[in-house]
């Protein structure tokens, strides 16, 4: 929609447009001409395989049934998510794709309980997250934890990254017992920064850096399946990629799930075993992902996947200048 408006007030008014992205799909739709700083990465495929548990792993960690979230907006009724299931494996990756405003992130928020459902159920390992007592639902949350799109906002700006990561460890009473200090080392050597980062405060870190402290925050418990929101979009290619191969790492030694909601369908047709796609609150179709992108069922996702939705459109073939 966005890019749509972009092209129809370039057209009627004749301006020029210069373009910031990291999204090659865009530059698809969009440019005549592209400056590239740096390199263009090699394709997804070159790097990355689908992650699917394995016959030993395949336990079950998560299922959604009939989830409902509505509220209300002035005179609207908003079905933000309606009658969602699904269900997710140890050591699994799946995916969630759809448009902006589809209900991908209330879904995300609605299995951490930071969002109340008006019906359906959410267990995560056996145990029921809705209408568990304050208690339970703590002990419960332990085992699913979130990374959110913007690092920037999840990070508390005026604690150091050290406490930032030591909260949920405070919080389910398990700091000293997991090491204190020494835990905190290990978490940032663990994501790929140094100890020293602990004592700097969010905005003196880079974008990527800010995800690396907020996936250290979200393993800090050892959880059976972290949610990633859009955890990518701000960041550029190799900041992206070295989020990527660290969640991959995390998942094969911990066997991890990971529940991800994405933009990038050429991502998400490389690492996700499973896909869901969502539209107006619900899940329109889902299954293997290879199979569903190769031959989708529904109208949306063919839409989706020829590209329909903003990026179908090239004006011109593209002229790369690579730059150093």
């Amino acid at each position: 929609v966005i890019l749509r408006l972009l092209r129809s007030v370039q057209e009627s008014t004749g301006s020029a447009i210069l373009l910031i992205t990291h999204d090659r799909d865009v530059l698809t739709a969009m440019a005549d001409r592209v400056v590239s700083i740096g390199s263009v990465p090699p394709p997804v495929s070159a790097r990355y395989a689908a992650a699917a548990p394995s016959e030993q792993s395949a336990s079950e960690v998560l299922r959604v049934v009939d989830l409902a979230v509505h509220y209300n907006v002035g005179d609207r009724h908003v079905r933000a998510v309606d009658g969602v299931s699904l269900h997710v494996n140890a050591g699994e990756t799946f995916a969630i794709v759809g448009e902006s405003g589809c209900g991908k992130s209330t879904l995300a928020r609605s299995l951490v309980a930071l969002e109340q459902p008006l019906r359906g159920t959410i267990a995560i390992e056996g145990q029921h997250v809705v209408g568990a007592t304050r208690t339970a639902l703590r002990d419960r949350r332990r085992r699913i934890q979130i990374v959110f799109q913007d690092s920037a906002s999840a990070l508390n700006p005026r604690r150091k990254v050290g406490p930032c990561i030591a909260e949920p460890l405070h919080i389910h009473g398990c700091y000293r017992g997991k090491g204190g200090p020494a835990q905190i080392a290990a978490l940032l050597e663990l994501v790929g920064l140094a100890p020293f980062h602990a004592e700097r405060f969010p905005h003196q870190l880079s974008g990527g850096e800010r995800q690396r402290v907020a996936i250290a925050r979200a393993i800090a418990l050892q959880p059976a399946i972290v949610v990633l929101d859009e955890p990518f979009t701000a960041l550029d290619w190799d900041a992206r990629d070295g989020l990527l191969a660290l969640l991959r790492r995390l998942q094969a030694e911990c066997n991890t799930a990971l529940l991800l909601i994405a933009h990038d369908l050429q991502l998400v047709r490389q690492i996700a075993a499973r896909t869901a796609v969502m539209r107006d609150g619900t899940f329109v179709e889902q299954g293997e992902t290879a199979a569903l992108f190769a031959k989708p069922s529904h109208e949306y996702t063919r839409a989706l996947v020829a590209g329909s939705l903003g990026h179908q459109t090239v004006r011109q073939p593209l002229h790369l200048d690579h730059r150093r």
